[in-house]
């Protein structure tokens, strides 16, 4: 057992009497199976495998969406010529649910959609998730599903919000933050803002809760700082790539 595991593992036992949050649990980067790889974020082995941990484990799953080659595709940053298109993950994601429901937690299979800033053709890459967004809708009426999007770039997030999506789509908005980000007018059109234990301080959290934001928590590991965070804030959303660890943390 490394050292890690035994601090998690610790960290685990110290906070087993404890009446522990219940975060939405969602897989970080589609990666979720094995040892902490990074070079498999956002791959489509990795989503399908991720997959298969299955409704006891995921109560939903992050993708990233670039545009390349003039159209959207799953991946983590763009430059990878063989990245599958946005649409192939999706629709790897819809077959899930129609084949095993939603999670067993109670809480509706949430999608969290990150937006890569795509410069001058962020134009190009709204119009495509506008589409991907459109498709979801049509699946929901059968799976309920929940849809966060969010990204570093503020004009990707402003031209979104000026596309909210009627029921039966559940859609949320939020932005992948450091501390030292100013949302400025964006503020208001916010839902959530995502953001990682080692960048942000406890004054930070406070001021999510008292502007009204709900608070997506990633991390690539579950870690004791992790877990004190999740223990600490009490965020909506824990994304994580260790997820069966943290399913195990949080219960069933």
């Amino acid at each position: 057992m490394t050292p890690r595991i035994v601090a998690v593992a610790l960290a685990v036992a110290a906070l087993a009497g404890c009446n522990r949050p219940r975060p939405v649990l969602l897989c970080h980067n589609s990666n979720c199976v094995g040892t902490l790889d990074a070079s498999r974020d956002d791959t489509m082995p990795a989503l399908q495998a991720s997959l298969e941990l299955g409704p006891s484990v995921l109560d939903g799953v992050e993708i990233d969406a670039v545009w390349q080659n003039n159209y959207c595709h799953f991946a983590h940053d763009v430059g990878d010529p063989a990245a599958p298109l946005l649409v192939d993950a999706l629709d790897v994601v819809v077959d899930y649910l129609q084949r095993v429901g939603p999670p067993h937690s109670g809480a509706t299979f949430t999608l969290l959609l990150e937006l890569k800033s795509a410069g001058d053709a962020n134009a190009d890459l709204n119009r495509c998730v506008s589409r991907a967004v459109t498709t979801l809708e049509r699946v929901s009426h059968d799976v309920p599903i929940q849809l966060l999007i969010s990204s570093f770039d503020q004009k990707l997030l402003k031209a979104r919000a000026l596309k909210r999506v009627a029921a039966p789509l559940d859609m949320q908005l939020g932005a992948e933050i450091w501390t030292t980000s100013d949302l400025g007018a964006l503020r208001s059109s916010l839902d959530f803002v995502s953001v990682t234990p080692s960048d942000t301080d406890a004054p930070a959290y406070s001021r999510y809760a008292d502007q009204g934001y709900d608070v997506a928590l990633w991390n690539e590991g579950v870690t004791p700082t992790f877990l004190d965070a999740v223990a600490l804030h009490a965020p909506r959303y824990v994304s994580v790539g260790e997820a069966a660890v943290m399913r195990g943390w949080i219960g069933n």
